[in-house]
């Protein structure tokens, strides 16, 4: 099932500050999803992760993108476009003093849309105030959800796999299929 995403939805993680507007809505999972991405100055680097099945391509509008990659970490600045091939491990932050804006491009889109959708929904509607992160849980639940589109570089999938059938029990007690969000 594809995600229907209509332009100009924007969403803010309020833990972290980055603010994503999509800039294109599509029905398909095999479409381009195209956003701009907004890192708040000096942003914590997020863990380090790949897209087994999807290209991204990021042109820095404004400011400067840190960048992970394997070699090292390197900093991008205005106009750079940086190319990550499916299955690369990476990740990206602001280490800088003023706003990072970044043109955001996944091909194919899959169910970029819904992990983006949950994961601000979680830390926006489900987290307590004072809580700075997501639960386990919620983490493992997301991670097999979406795990078309995401993987941590660590620990190894199996792992994951693992953790969440443990977790099996309270997916049910909670009713975690209808907790998250559907596109």
């Amino acid at each position: 099932m594809g995600n229907t995403v209509t332009t100009n939805q924007s969403l803010c993680n309020r833990i972290t500050g980055q603010r994503i507007r999509f800039l294109t809505g599509f029905t398909a999972p095999h479409d381009w999803l195209e956003m701009e991405a907004i890192w708040p100055p000096a942003s914590k680097e997020p863990p380090l992760h790949y897209h087994p099945y999807q290209e991204e391509i990021f042109e820095i509008l404004e400011g400067e993108l840190s960048i992970r990659l394997p070699g090292g970490v390197r900093v991008y600045p205005k106009g750079a476009v940086i190319r990550i091939a499916p299955g690369t491990p990476h990740s990206m932050w602001n280490a800088g003093a003023s706003e990072v804006s970044v043109n955001w491009k996944v091909w194919p889109a899959l169910e970029t849309a819904g992990l983006l959708y949950n994961l601000y929904g979680r830390v926006n509607d489900g987290l307590p105030s004072h809580q700075k992160e997501l639960s386990l849980p919620v983490i493992i639940y997301l991670l097999i959800k979406y795990d078309r589109c995401l993987r941590l570089a660590k620990p190894p999938v199996w792992v994951i796999y693992f953790l969440y059938y443990l977790f099996q029990p309270f997916y049910l007690v909670m009713n975690y299929r209808k907790r998250f969000y559907r596109l």
